[in-house]
């Protein structure tokens, strides 16, 4: 990533009659993402899911980035793809 300033991601999930419910969001630091282009986050790092008992303590969200535009098909100018994994 270019800039180094707070990035944030949040989690939903879409209703099947429409409307999303907030399953969590998580704010770092874009200089964090180096090497392999990878962060995992404990259930204590989450905003709205750290309190919330359907998930366990051991619960980890692993967000991994694309260093480049490339391999994301119809994507935009300027788009970096986040891959987020719940386990």
């Amino acid at each position: 990533m270019l800039s180094h300033c707070t990035r944030q991601v949040k989690c939903f999930h879409k209703r099947v009659h429409g409307g999303v419910d907030a399953i969590f969001r998580v704010q770092f630091p874009s200089g964090l993402i180096r090497g392999d282009y990878r962060l995992v986050f404990s259930k204590m790092d989450l905003d709205d899911a750290f309190k919330d008992k359907r998930f366990p303590d051991t619960t980890k969200v692993e967000l991994l980035f694309s260093p480049s535009t490339d391999l994301i098909n119809n994507s935009g100018e300027g788009c970096v793809c986040v891959c987020v994994c719940v386990c």
